[in-house]
């Protein structure tokens, strides 16, 4: 059974990790925000052909296409119109999670290594807080 400062830890990962799920989607949702992959990528702090390639995952992973593309814009597909919603609530859930977490000062864990574990864990908090300013969340876009 992990701790809990694995756990946050493993949390951590998933989440601030381009290639996970969570940053595709971000990725995503950005350039159907911008209607521009580079776009996307400023906001984002990333290249413009990571995000490309992001997409084009999520789109390999969901067998269709999400964009249509014409010259330096991206335009939703119908199946991008439909997922785009989900996309956002996910996003939405996940950013509301890890703030939840951040807010975490400590946590009482009844174990043997129960006091270095609540060490652990209230500077994993402190650490998850400090890099929350450096990870890009998407803002809640009116629809």
């Amino acid at each position: 059974m992990l701790t809990s400062s694995e756990l946050i830890w493993k949390l951590h990962n998933r989440v601030s990790n381009p290639n996970s799920h969570f940053g595709k989607l971000q990725a995503f949702e950005s350039a159907a925000h911008h209607g521009s992959v580079t776009q996307a990528g400023r906001e984002l702090n990333l290249t413009q052909s990571t995000v490309s390639r992001q997409i084009r995952e999520l789109e390999a992973q969901l067998g269709i296409a999400l964009f249509e593309r014409a010259r330096q814009r991206v335009v939703l597909s119908d199946a991008g119109r439909k997922l785009l919603p989900d996309a956002r609530k996910l996003l939405e859930q996940g950013e509301a999670t890890m703030l939840r977490i951040l807010k975490l000062d400590r946590l009482r864990i009844r174990e043997p290594n129960g006091a270095r574990d609540e060490f652990h864990l209230a500077a994993a908090a402190q650490n998850l807080r400090k890099l929350a300013k450096l990870i890009p969340m998407p803002m809640s876009k009116a629809a």
